[in-house]
């Protein structure tokens, strides 16, 4: 069985019925839990300022720290967040080291070093080592 993305709850569901046969510590966890949820995240330029945000906290913090950062900036663009000072993000959650690299990221793309389009296209190895 391959599944190259798991876009559906049934593709997610199949996915870990492959692995509760082939893992006895997946069978264990399935059995237990079932299926994990399907979690939609967004993509591009806002799914990547997602992620910064869920680095290191709780999946309870990062929904909290996230909806305010969702709701906060507006429009939800590199712009915009180079156009905020530090003290706005961080009263939106935001710790400084994710203040910084949210706008890294947002320079990286203003300046045309980071083509989110091109990076869409390339392999999870070509997207990793440009991202680090």
């Amino acid at each position: 069985m391959r599944i190259e993305t798991l876009s559906t709850a049934q593709h997610l569901a199949d996915a870990a019925q492959h692995l509760a046969a082939r893992c006895a510590v997946m069978r264990r966890l399935y059995k237990s839990n079932g299926a994990p949820p399907m979690r939609r995240m967004n993509t591009g330029f806002k799914g990547l300022i997602e992620i910064i945000v869920g680095q290191q906290v709780s999946a309870s913090a990062a929904i909290a720290i996230w909806a305010r950062v969702a709701a906060g900036i507006n429009p939800f663009t590199p712009d915009r967040i180079l156009a905020m000072d530090d003290a706005e993000l961080t009263v939106l959650g935001l710790s400084r080291a994710k203040v910084k690299t949210a706008k890294v990221l947002s320079e990286e793309i203003v300046s045309g070093r980071l083509n989110l389009t091109r990076l869409n296209r390339q392999s999870d190895e070509a997207v990793f080592s440009t991202l680090t």
